[in-house]
């Protein structure tokens, strides 16, 4: 069966180490998806903003990411990232 196309969008309350021992620095932003964990009970220092869906793009569809997230974890502001 499909895996469910819905991911918990977080936000850093303050800077901390998560679970899997990645720094969170206070306002980033990241999904957790269900290939990320099956169950997840946020941390006192992360606050849900909500459920969103996820999109898939077919072959012959792409999208524009503006302010795209570098090899380093960290967004790069004014940038654009063509997906397809």
């Amino acid at each position: 069966p499909p895996p469910p196309q819905n991911a918990l969008h977080l936000r850093a309350v303050q800077t901390f180490q998560d679970e899997k021992g990645r720094g969170r620095k206070t306002g980033e932003e990241w999904l957790v998806t269900l290939s990320d964990a099956e169950a997840y009970i946020p941390n006192v220092n992360e606050k849900v903003l909500g459920v969103v869906t996820i999109t898939t793009l077919s072959s012959r569809q792409y999208c524009v990411i503006l302010n795209p997230v570098g090899v380093n974890g960290k967004p790069q502001l004014g940038h654009k990232k063509v997906v397809k």
